[in-house]
C-alpha cells in the first residue's frame, strides 16, 4: 500500500552496521526519522490515505488500482495537500458495510 519509502530508508540504515541491542534499534530508528525528508514522507501518506478510500470502496476488498494524484506536479506549483479527504458518500458507504 505504501512505497515503503522511510521504512526503505530505515532499512539502509541497517546495513550500514546492524545494532546488536535495542538501544542502538531505537538510536538508528530515531536518526532515520530525523533524517528523512518531510515532504517526502507527505507524499507516502497522501498515497496511503488515497489507497484506503479506495479500500472503503472496495468494501475492504485489495483489487484496486493505486490512484495516482500527480503528487510531484502538485507539489511544484504548491498545491499538495497534507490530506485526503475521504467524500462522506464512501464514509458511509464504509459504516453501512461494517455495521
Amino acid at each position: 500500500m505504501l512505497d515503503l519509502g522511510f521504512f526503505a530508508a530505515i532499512q539502509a540504515l541497517f546495513y550500514k552496521g546492524t545494532p546488536n541491542n535495542i538501544e542502538k534499534i531505537v538510536e538508528k530508528v530515531d536518526k532515520a526519522f530525523r533524517e528523512y525528508p518531510a515532504d517526502r514522507s507527505n507524499r507516502i501518506f497522501l498515497t496511503q490515505q488515497s489507497c484506503m478510500i479506495e479500500i472503503m470502496k472496495q468494501n475492504g476488498g485489495q483489487y484496486y488500482n493505486i490512484p495516482h494524484m500527480k503528487k510531484k506536479h502538485l507539489e511544484m506549483t504548491g498545491d499538495l495537500p497534507t490530506t485526503y479527504e475521504c467524500p462522506m458518500d464512501i464514509y458511509n458507504q464504509a459504516l453501512n458495510f461494517v455495521g
